[in-house]
């Protein structure tokens, strides 16, 4: 069990963001740049995303007709440079409140853990 627990290093979390002030959940951050600013070096392995805004869908989608293709940039990241199976966290707050109240699509978490815990991209517990 140990060695399946060191073999998941990274941490996935998303841009718009903001987790705290401490060491760790400031570079779990990543809402501004001047928060980041003289701080350092911050803890290594983790890796951002967009967090999804539907109110300002960067894929162009009404929340009606959203086929939530905003998920691609993960799975891009799982097939070209992110190995999933290494991914140890997936750190999301539920609303982004500090971003803008951004609140994401029940379906994007829904389809995160589907596929994260599916056969697709197989990121589980140690």
């Amino acid at each position: 069990m140990q060695e399946s627990i060191q073999k998941k290093n990274k941490i996935i979390s998303f841009t718009g963001t903001y987790h705290g002030s401490t060491y760790g959940s400031i570079s779990l951050s990543a809402l501004s740049l001047n928060m980041r600013r003289k701080i350092g070096p911050l803890v290594s392995d983790i890796y951002y995303i967009n967090y999804p805004d539907c109110y300002r869908c960067k894929c162009d989608n009404k929340v009606e007709s959203c086929n939530l293709e905003c998920l691609d940039e993960l799975y891009e990241k799982f097939r070209t440079y992110l190995p999933a199976e290494e991914v140890a966290a997936i750190i999301m707050e539920p609303i982004a409140g500090d971003g803008g109240i951004i609140i994401p699509p029940i379906k994007y978490n829904l389809k995160v853990i589907q596929n994260l815990q599916g056969k697709r991209y197989p990121v589980r517990g140690g």
